[in-house]
């Protein structure tokens, strides 16, 4: 026994040897922080550098500086700043980092942290316009180094990971009296396997003995032996590198996250957060083993690189719907408010970022809400940082889609619509979302009375002239619902905003075409807003792009030609524009909504014809013409479109055009359709009159139907001397 105790001591104490002796190498950097003119100099810091082996050179990485100076501006040799080091393209190298000078005293200027301005952590573009909820992107977890993590045993490289194979659970951190000798034994083996695997470099610890050898270090009792094994992991675990399988998953969740040293924490955090960047399969696993109510209790840890870190694993694992309510029952909702209230910009942005993410859910945001979030999200907007805006933004998108919600913001934050309006001026990120928010609180007339008051339609109506997509998307739906309202409607019409919308239209994005048309169409149904639509030239446009849109923007341009047709004297003019013809095919469309609508339009074009020249033009062109028209509608056998042949032919007749009545008679395939359609509907009368029909829906009169048809039938037939 006190052979095997020796050779213990006498391993650990190798371990050590070897990790102070790669650390040792390593030459320090001075540095003190910015003082005024004729104040004494504060005394040097020493901060050890590190060997980088992309430059070749020693560096001192930012967050190392920022870890000593709090809010750390900029670093200065003398006069001189010295910069992030670069690639060969000048993108600056992540995480960010400077070189080494030796024998030189570098001076840190640090800022007051309400003026600071956090580099954003990366965030994927939305489709701003639509209501679908959304979450923000999963951030570069570049940002985490292992190099920050204190290897206290063991040396750590970069070894890429492997999928891991079965190895049999140890139960906890604390031994049995009956499996006490086996531990030991297996300990003791573990770490001689060890010793011969880090000689290698070419070694997968997330597999086979490897994995073995380290799962025993992690069940161990030991302090040494736990941070060795989670510093292990964490350094070869792979960000993005494929499912890793319960066995490398179960001793980091199972045992490290719950170890009662403390300093084991981060590193085994570290190694979550690689394993599960990106790759759903490992979120799940980890779930399942209990990771979120362990992650709960890190966030509230003292150490503010574990509740950064754990914040940040929880805000990845929650990027799954799945995850989301699991995780607001985890308790993990509350300390994630009071870390995104914090001074830490780090830790507040993966916060933020976490409870955005539970509005990603309905069940997940009703936890969110009942536990006091929104003022949280309302007063974090004003937020200095441009990422926790964004964070704020989508989640406020999210909780305004629903009225209650919006109802709560209306009794509560007073200031958020104003807030909101000054965001339209911010980054574009900001500016799009910013504008989503708004366009869900203006569905509520109090909403939309403030926006408008606030001045808020002057930056949508810029916005909504950007090349971004996104930009014209969100302020263009925005703009949309503030224009419901009389004085907002006048306001948005005379600001040209009609025109633009009619620009927009030749835009290859079937995005932009298909919200502007829903703001055409909610424009247009305004009487007095027709006559100028129709002047800003949206005929001509819809003439030009109709046959080369998508189906829902052809149903929405049919559906303002319809609108237009109403007035009795925008009819001719219409029908001047050529506007028959698109519509004849668009009525040849296969998809139903852009059929039916044109087919409207070409009705309403047939009221009260004065000129019936342009109808003689496009009889039998483009593509069948108008013959082909009444022909198809006759022989549909759908009862509604035999009626709308029936209706514009009688239509056509009562102009009193002679030609037209010509070409009519000429064709047998209109006259021997109406001539069935005839006794159709005299055999249904007949039979209905004997009750042996009964009408099949008591709102919908067959009978009444049957007769107006019979009666219109029986006219063109009179008309036509057929």
């Amino acid at each position: 026994m006190q052979l095997f105790q020796f050779l213990l001591l006498l391993l650990v104490l190798l371990f050590s040897f070897l990790s102070q002796a790669t650390m040792t190498n390593n030459p320090s950097q001075s540095f003190r922080a910015s003082f005024p003119p004729g104040t004494p100099p504060p005394n040097p810091i020493e901060i050890s550098s590190r060997y980088d082996k992309t430059t070749g050179q020693q560096i001192i990485l930012w967050r190392d500086i920022q870890r000593v100076f709090e809010n750390a501006k900029y670093v200065r040799n003398g006069s001189l700043v010295v910069s992030f080091l670069a690639d060969e393209n000048f993108q600056e190298i992540l995480p960010e980092r400077i070189s080494h000078h030796p024998g030189v005293i570098l001076e840190v200027v640090v800022a007051d942290h309400a003026q600071r301005n956090e580099s954003a952590v990366p965030l994927g573009a939305d489709d701003a316009a639509e209501d679908a909820k959304e979450c923000p992107s999963m951030p570069d977890l570049e940002s985490l180094s292992i190099a920050d993590i204190d290897p206290r045993q063991g040396v750590v490289d970069d070894t890429p990971a492997e999928i891991a194979h079965p190895t049999e659970e140890v139960k906890g951190s604390t031994t049995t009296a009956r499996g006490e000798e086996n531990l030991k034994a297996n300990l003791f083996e573990a770490v001689l396997k060890m010793r011969v695997y880090m000689q290698d470099p070419q070694t997968n610890f997330l597999e086979g003995g490897p994995l073995r050898a380290l799962s025993t270090l992690a069940y161990s009792s030991s302090r040494d032996f736990q941070r060795m094994a989670a510093t292990m992991f964490a350094g070869k675990a792979v960000q993005g590198g494929g499912y890793v399988g319960p066995d490398v998953l179960k001793p980091i969740v199972g045992c490290l996250l719950r170890s009662e040293f403390t300093d084991v924490h981060e590193p085994a955090l570290y190694a979550l957060a690689k394993i599960t960047y990106e790759d759903e399969r490992n979120v799940l696993l980890a779930v399942g083993l209990g990771a979120l109510e362990r992650l709960a209790r890190l966030v509230q840890s003292p150490d503010v690189d574990v509740h950064w870190i754990a914040s940040s694993c929880i805000a990845q694992i929650t990027v799954y719907d799945d995850n989301r309510l699991k995780a607001a029952r985890s308790g993990a909702i509350v300390p994630l408010m009071r870390l995104a209230k914090s001074s830490d910009p780090r830790a507040q942005k993966n916060a933020v970022w976490a409870l955005a993410n539970l509005t990603g859910s309905d069940e997940s945001m009703q936890e969110l809400v009942k536990a006091g979030g929104m003022p949280v999200l309302v007063r974090l907007l004003s937020s200095s940082n441009s990422v926790v805006q964004e964070c704020c933004t989508i989640a406020l998108k999210n909780l305004t889609a629903e009225s209650v919600n919006r109802n709560i913001l209306l009794q509560t934050a007073p200031g958020l619509v104003r807030t909101l309006v000054g965001l339209l001026d911010s980054i574009e990120k900001i500016q799009t979302k910013a504008a989503c928010v708004l366009a869900n609180m203006a569905r509520d007339e109090t909403y939309r009375l403030e926006i408008a008051r606030l001045r808020a339609l002057p930056p949508l109506l810029r916005m909504s002239r950007s090349d971004s997509e996104l930009q014209i998307l969100s302020s263009v739906a925005c703009l949309t619902i503030l224009a419901d309202y009389p004085s907002n409607d006048s306001f948005i019409v005379q600001s040209g905003f009609l025109e633009l919308l009619i620009a927009l239209l030749t835009k290859k994005s079937e995005k932009v075409q298909h919200i502007t048309m829903m703001a055409l169409h909610a424009l247009i149904q305004r009487e007095e807003n027709r006559k100028a639509i129709f002047k800003a030239g949206l005929v001509e446009r819809i003439c030009n792009v109709a046959l080369d849109v998508c189906a829902e923007s052809q149903a929405g341009m049919a559906v303002c030609i319809n609108v237009l047709a109403e007035d009795d004297g925008l009819r001719p003019k219409l029908l001047q524009l050529g506007v028959l013809d698109v519509l004849l095919r668009l009525s040849c469309s296969p998809h139903e909504e852009v059929k039916l609508m044109s087919m409207g339009a070409i009705r309403n074009l047939h009221l009260d014809i004065q000129d019936s020249e342009r109808f003689i033009q496009v009889w039998s062109a483009p593509t069948d013409g108008l013959q082909g028209f009444y022909t198809r509608l006759l022989q549909s056998g759908d009862r509604q479109y035999e009626f709308l042949a029936l209706f514009t032919l009688c239509e056509l007749l009562r102009g009193g055009n002679i030609r037209l009545r010509q070409l009519i008679a000429s064709s047998t395939t209109i006259s021997t359709a109406i001539k069935k359609l005839i006794q159709k509907c005299t055999i249904f009368l007949f039979l209905q009159s004997q009750g042996q029909i009964d009408e099949i829906d008591e709102t919908n009169d067959i009978t009444g139907r049957n007769l107006m048809m019979l009666t219109m039938a029986k006219f063109i037939v009179d008309m036509l001397d057929l």
